[in-house]
This record gives structure tokens, sequence and C-alpha cells, in this order.
């Protein structure tokens, strides 16, 4: 479930958590944009979760054109580094 999605927009879903954010990294395998602005409750753990699946540990975001975390105000320098690492 949910290998097929490319668009995803999970903008101000304000309860979505660093595990939530994993779960959609660890299944949405072909994400091509991803809108995630207004996430209050993310940590560098959801960053390092996005960036890299936490069940296989495989690197994901190969395929990501689109990326907003815009409005996500715990996105900080470390945060960034985590993403654009991977």
């Amino acid at each position: 479930m949910l290998t097929s999605i490319t668009d995803l927009n999970v903008s101000e879903c304000t309860l979505l958590t660093d595990r939530g954010l994993g779960g959609i990294a660890t299944r949405c395998e072909k994400l091509r944009s991803f809108l995630g602005t207004g996430l209050p409750a993310l940590t560098a753990q959801g960053f390092r979760d996005f960036a890299c699946e936490p069940v296989a540990r495989q690197p994901r975001g190969e395929n990501l054109r689109v990326l907003d975390f815009s409005f996500v105000s715990t996105l900080d320098d470390a945060g960034l580094d985590i993403l654009c690492r991977c």
C-alpha cells in the first residue's frame, strides 16, 4: 500500500509525528513531490527517518523534485543538513 504514490501533501497535519514521517518514507518509495508545511511536532529524528527510512535503513529521496518543509519551526541547520545528505 502507498508504494505507487508520487505526490503527497500532508501540510497542516499538525499531529504528524516523527514516527508518521518515517512511515511515509518506508512506504512511499517513489515520492517526487512532498509538501509538509506547518508540521510542528517534527524533530531531527523525523528528518533523519525521512531521508533514510527507519525499517531497512535505505536512503530515500532519490526521486524527489519538490520538498517543502516551510513553516516547520523545528527544522534548523542540523535538520537541513540531514535532509541534504541523502
